[in-house]
């Protein structure tokens, strides 16, 4: 009803009838209660339902409620992305649809009801879509009760969290992967915090130290392991010490849990996350004890060596091929009389008679890899002017390319030995006290192999006395069972041609079983009964074979780490030529290690990549210190970056005639940092633009900054499917015109059967036109699959479609791109990376088109209101007239013919009758037919009617009323009703209009 005010208030009206004894209705007594302010929040209650509804509808998420059953009385339209509608789904308990696997595990999440009264945790599950895909949801919710506090039910939102897990597997699979390259490498690796506590230990370090890993996670390093004599500088700060530290290479000792002590080699780095104050210092190391013990071994076995060569007896000698001394021992210096600086530089052969000098020459030119080893006996010319004999065991030394580059003599003089062969036959005593005298363990032997005579350190050497050998068989006695039969042949071949055998180097067996290697010669010669015996000179190398033995072992171990070893490894000379390079390195180079050692690494890398290169080389080389770079590299698959340390090495002189790299593949990591670097910069600009246009250009600026590719076309279409926004980088031409063509060219694709042949994720590589397009139109696709041809590279004329795909699997826009930095076909985490953008982008666009479209909405319905206004006004100055009207018509002609139609006798007067309807229907066609109107209409109906006429469509009439649309459309049909014009095609506002 209309209150005095104007305004239009809501009555709940409640009544009773009374009635008299007859059962007739004699009055109504009843209350009116003024409901406005109920309606009004009424009103307002069913707005904030339609926006609810219309937030549900229109968020990314799924909102849901079951009851407390679990069936399902709600849930919005986003459900449609896995092949499922509201309606199949209200009604039915959520259970039916998760994933088989999942239901007892979210069953027992719910309680099977909702008794407990509580606010549960977030659960997650999955759902398998109408197509076969899995897919992983979270949900949240919360408890809905009545106005008693019981619950009625569940109400929350599920978000789809497939991509999240697929890196939460992907992260665990890497995790595992880790871990299992830090327990099965071969080095030591632990990591400390802060305060040198053990935070990793692997199981290397378990098996060298003896400890296990939970005996020392969480306590300090030093003090386990580091003598007390040791410990570093800077371990009361270790922090502070890392910090100025961050990278570290020395030997150390480590104690073990037994106490032992070995060396160790470390290598050290550290993490300084940017997020925390925290640190990870990261130790890799090599047990080198055995190395060191091997070095030292071998230091001492080359020291005696070396007091051998200088105290033996024998002359030794090293000299060129033209027979310039190179090296005499002490004896060789006393035997002539000389030093050193008389004899080193000088012609030996000029101490040689003229007469023995060619047969020498041509004993030496005989000697070759396969006969290194041989002697000769000549005469010399000695200090005093005494001619004298002399025999020489002479090797030659050769090069890589088997030429002989030196000579190195062992000689005896034989003058002696020489004279004493004249009269052997009369006395063998002479030649049996040089030999017992002799350091070196001599034997005889005859053809069977039986010794004939051995010396006395012969017989030291092989811990026998004489009669325990004579006669017997050297093969039987001190060769080993597994050599007996090739050394038989060896002997018997050489006996039977006379021809000695030069100095071989074989392992041999003591009396006790201990093994004993030697080095021998032998030669052949006649005593005084006329018989040829087979005379060996033998001397222990047992110690310097142990030495090579471990040397060699040290250096195979070596040798396998830097193979096995996940970073290119390296050494080049200070011009730059490779000296070696392991399997990992050559294969980024694309060849074996033979391929590039010898030759120049420049000839690898583009001119300006090979001088930085160089230019790091050399700096390295020429300041001795160690140099750290993060490089950019072109091979022959593409480019990489790499983080290369070069270290200098120098010879035994203390030169640094070249040095190590070792470079790690670092292009996952800068890749991932310039694309999230580009991220944030795309996401901090995202927030203050407003064109699309300007949004769609900083796009692609983004995507070229992260070194893709060089030209880019960004576009986003209407509802028409035109472009209606574009951006684009890198295009010297016309830009429409290219995003036009490339737009006919996605649709011909997009509805192409071969456009699976095409797909990377959601995305599309067309190829060129030449190769899969006619060559008449680049905007058709090839009909079949023969024309198909991709290459590992990317060819001229390719271009990849990035899709804009909106909540209706309708494409809103496209990401064209073309010409990439790497000339490489683009992987699926480049796709992926170009997808992301444009999503981000694509929802940026979204909001400020959604901005716009409130603030237009905003604007007309500011205009709208203030029309309404004028309307509302007008209405009411024409109920004003109208009231004016009615009241000046009921005065003058109503209220006088009333007061005299009925006459004193209680008669009606007809004609005043008749004056009264007269006036009554004038009156009522004055007032525009408002008082029929008011007789046939609710007051609810009038103000619609109002309001019609005035032009204001339904939507219109509910929002100014506060009412649904529903309901006025419901007013409009009974509006039609008691006019008599419903099921009629009349149109309602001209209708009311003509009243």
């Amino acid at each position: 009803m209309m209150h005095k005010d104007g305004s239009i208030r809501w009555i709940l009206a409640r009544g009773k009838t009374i009635r008299d004894p007859d059962g007739q209705v004699i009055r109504m007594v009843g209350t009116d209660t003024d409901i406005t302010r109920l309606k009004l929040i009424e009103g307002e209650l069913r707005k904030s339902e339609e926006k609810y509804r219309t937030l549900a509808e229109n968020t990314n998420d799924v909102v849901y409620s079951v009851d407390s059953t679990g069936v399902v009385q709600y849930i919005s339209p986003q459900v449609s992305r896995y092949g499922l509608t509201p309606n199949a789904i209200i009604g039915r308990s959520f259970l039916e649809f998760i994933y088989p696997p999942d239901r007892d595990a979210l069953r027992d999440h719910f309680g099977g009801d909702f008794s407990g009264g509580t606010v549960r945790d977030v659960s997650e599950f999955r759902i398998e879509d109408t197509d076969g895909n899995i897919h992983w949801l979270e949900e949240r919710g919360e408890l809905q009760r009545d106005a008693g506090g019981d619950i009625i039910g569940l109400a929350g939102v599920i978000r789809d969290i497939t991509i999240r897990k697929k890196a939460e597997q992907e992260l665990c699979a890497r995790e595992e992967h880790l871990r299992l390259l830090l327990n099965t490498a071969n080095s030591l690796i632990i990591c400390l915090d802060k305060n040198a506590n053990i935070t990793v230990f692997n199981k290397e370090c378990e098996k060298v130290t003896g400890y296990t890993c939970d005996e020392v996670i969480g306590k300090n390093w030093p003090e386990i392991f580091l003598p007390e004599d040791h410990y570093a500088r800077g371990v009361d700060d270790f922090d502070e010490w890392v910090r100025q530290h961050p990278q570290d290479k020395y030997e150390g000792p480590l104690i073990t849990k037994s106490g032992e002590i070995r060396t160790i080699l470390w290598s050290n780095s550290a993490i300084f996350p940017s997020d925390s104050g925290e640190l990870t210092a990261i130790a890799v190391g090599q047990d080198i004890t055995e190395h060191k013990r091997a070095e030292e071994a071998l230091e001492k076995s080359e020291e005696r060596y070396r007091m051998l060569v200088e105290d033996m007896p024998a002359l030794m000698c090293q000299f060129s091929v033209s027979g310039v001394l190179t090296f005499v021992n002490s004896a060789y210096r006393r035997y002539f009389n000389k030093t050193s600086s008389e004899l080193i530089g000088k012609d030996f052969f000029r101490l040689i008679p003229v007469n023995y000098r060619d047969a020498v020459r041509n004993h030496l030119r005989s000697l070759s890899i396969e006969h290194p080893i041989d002697s000769i006996e000549h005469q010399v010319i000695a200090p005093d002017g005494d001619i004298r004999w002399q025999k020489w065991i002479n090797r030659a030394l050769f090069n890589d390319e088997g030429q002989v580059t030196a000579y190195q003599a062992i000689g005896y003089d034989i003058t002696d030995r020489k004279q004493a062969e004249k009269i052997l036959q009369e006395s063998e005593k002479r030649y049996r006290g040089i030999w017992e005298k002799s350091p070196f363990g001599i034997c005889l032997t005859d053809q069977h192999g039986r010794y004939q005579y051995v010396n006395k350190a012969y017989c030291r050497m092989y811990e026998f006395e004489e009669h325990e050998l004579i006669g017997k068989s050297a093969l039987e006695i001190v060769l080993p069972r597994e050599a007996r039969e090739e050394f038989q042949r060896t002997y018997s071949s050489h006996y039977r041609s006379g021809t000695p055998i030069s100095r071989i180097e074989m392992e041999t067996v003591k009396k006790s079983g201990e093994r004993l290697w030697i080095g021998y010669s032998t030669d052949f010669i006649r005593l005084g009964s006329g018989r040829d015996y087979m005379v060996a000179m033998v001397v222990d190398i047992t110690k310097r074979k142990l030495s090579e033995f471990a040397l060699r072992k040290s250096e195979e171990k070596y040798r396998l780490l830097v193979e096995n070893a996940a970073r290119a490894i390296f050494t080049i000379d200070f011009n730059g030529t490779y000296l070696y390079l392991n399997s990992i390195a050559a294969r980024y180079l694309g060849g074996n290690p033979g391929d590039f050692v010898g030759k120049p690494m420049p000839d690898f890398f583009p001119g300006d990549e090979a001088r930085s290169h160089m230019q790091h080389l050399r700096e390295a080389i020429r300041s001795g210190k160690r140099l750290v770079s993060e490089t950019h590299d072109t091979f022959y698959d593409g480019r990489r970056w790499f983080r290369t340390v070069i270290q200098p090495l120098a010879d035994s002189s203390s030169e640094v005639p070249s040095a190590l790299l070792i470079a790690e593949d670092i292009t996952e990591r800068k890749i991932n940092e310039i694309r999230n670097l580009a991220r944030l910069r795309l996401l901090d600009n995202l927030r203050a633009e407003k064109n699309i246009n300007n949004l769609l250009a900083m796009a692609c600026s983004v995507i070229r900054d992260s070194g893709l590719y060089r030209r880019i076309v960004f576009i986003m279409l209407d509802k028409n499917e035109k472009i209606s926004h574009r951006g684009d980088i890198g295009h010297d031409g016309s830009p429409d015109h290219i995003a036009q063509k490339a737009l006919t060219t996605i649709k011909n694709a997009i509805g192409s059967p071969l456009s699976e042949n095409y797909r990377i994720g959601n995305s599309f590589l067309i190829p060129s036109p030449t190769r899969i397009m006619p060559a008449e139109g680049a905007n058709s696709l090839a009909i079949n699959k023969q024309q198909v041809h991709y290459t590992a590279s990317w060819e001229k004329g390719y271009r990849l479609y990035v899709p804009v795909v909106n909540e209706n699997n309708r494409y809103d826009g496209w990401l064209i791109v073309e010409e990439p930095l790497s000339e490489e076909r683009p992987t699926e985490d480049d796709v992926f990376f170009l997808e992301e953008i444009a999503e981000i982008v694509a929802k940026d666009v979204r909001r400020i088109e959604w901005v716009e479209q409130l603030r237009k909405e905003r604007i007309a319905l500011h205009e709208k209101n203030v029309a309404l206004r004028e309307v509302l006004e007008h209405i009411e100055e024409e109920k004003f007239v109208i009231k004016q009207e009615v009241a000046k018509n009921v005065d003058q002609n109503l209220l006088p013919a009333l007061k005299k139609i009925v006459r004193s006798d209680g008669t009606v007067n007809k004609s005043l009758y008749d004056l009264v309807v007269q006036e009554l229907e004038n009156l009522a066609t004055a007032s525009g037919g408002l008082l029929r109107l008011h007789s046939r209409l609710s007051p609810r109906e009038v103000d619609i009617c109002n309001l019609i006429k005035a032009g204001l469509s339904s939507q219109e009439i509910a929002d100014t009323l506060y009412i649904t649309l529903a309901t006025v459309k419901k007013h409009r049909e009974t509006i039609r009703k008691k006019f008599g014009i419903a099921n009629k095609k009349i149109n309602l506002t001209s209708f009311l209009k003509e009243l």
